[in-house]
């Protein structure tokens, strides 16, 4: 997180699956020196006893955390919106799932929310805010990046001492993942954290394919390609090294990409993989968007995602 965070936005379901985002929540918190914002979504038209409920619920939680964590954190019960016309899809009618994702788009939109922090589903159903609902459109639209976290079977500790000092980020070669390099470092200054920057070489049909890719297919042209990457990594270093940062570099190779990068985070314990949603180049072997999909989904440590920037349109000749 940046010096200047402001607020940390952590969508609620009411269960305590949806809970297991908080203590990393709060990790961030008290390290950048950010606000909790606890958000639930009612439909519109809810009673006033279902607000008062909600309302009662994000108190409750906002007051285990003061008392158990000393953070203090702010509530706001909002309303889901039913027509997409938000982010350019006027009419649209929005399923349930999806119009609790444009309320908190919405939320995440609002100034000084520097991060949006998250379970990837909560409730007893997975589907709540697994991918293809509420996560998903969220990581499309939400202006901020993502800390998602998978929920675990016991509550989750509040006052546990969550910090991230070793951050994985995955390059392919692509300005996309160097965006994700950048907001890595911002990340993990509270901690001094030490960055591990991987690039995968990928011989998988299915990543290549993707990438439209040639594909090194003797031993010469693999040696040649991980000459290539390391030269790459390198540069990528760089401007951490010059920035006095702790930073270590590995070329692998391995099929597929995000069983390369799940083994390398356990061998490396690191506390976070910063990933960008989507990446491709040439140079690329290393698919952010699928792959990103799959790391997510099997993670063991919290996942930093956010999607890339978009270029500038070029003036019309």
């Amino acid at each position: 997180m940046a010096e200047n965070a402001h607020a940390i936005l952590v969508p609620l379901d009411g269960s305590p699956a949806g809970e297991h985002a908080l203590p990393a929540a709060i990790g961030v918190a008290r390290a950048s020196g950010a606000a909790l914002r606890l958000a639930h979504v009612v439909p519109v038209g809810a009673s006033a006893a279902d607000r008062q409920r909600s309302q009662a619920y994000l108190s409750a939680v906002a007051q285990r955390i003061q008392s158990l964590a000393g953070v203090a954190a702010e509530t706001a019960v909002l309303e889901d919106i039913h027509h997409a016309a938000h982010h350019g899809e006027p009419g649209v009618v929005a399923s349930p799932r999806r119009a609790v994702a444009h309320a908190l788009a919405a939320a995440a939109e609002q100034p000084g929310v520097e991060l949006v922090a998250m379970t990837t589903h909560g409730r007893s159903d997975i589907s709540r805010f697994w991918l293809g609902s509420v996560t998903e459109h969220l990581i499309h639209h939400a202006p901020a990046p993502l800390l998602l976290v998978q929920p675990g079977s016991a509550a989750p500790d509040l006052a546990a001492s969550v910090a991230f000092r070793r951050i994985l980020v995955p390059l392919d070669g692509s300005q996309a993942a160097e965006q994700m390099l950048e907001r890595a470092i911002a990340f993990g200054q509270p901690w001094g954290a030490c960055y591990y920057l991987l690039h995968a070489i990928d011989l998988q049909l299915e990543e290549t394919i993707a990438t439209l890719a040639p594909v090194p297919t003797t031993q010469s042209e693999i040696e040649t390609e991980a000459e290539q990457a390391r030269a790459y990594m390198e540069q990528a270093a760089r401007p951490l090294h010059d920035r006095q940062l702790d930073v270590k570099t590995d070329v692998l190779l391995g099929t597929p990409v995000a069983a390369v990068i799940l083994g390398y985070a356990a061998e490396r314990q690191v506390d976070l993989i910063a990933i960008k949603t989507h990446g491709r180049g040439g140079f690329a072997r290393l698919v952010l968007g699928s792959t990103a999909d799959k790391v997510l989904r099997a993670a063991q440590v919290p996942v930093l995602l956010h999607r890339p920037a978009l270029a500038p349109a070029r003036p019309a000749s």
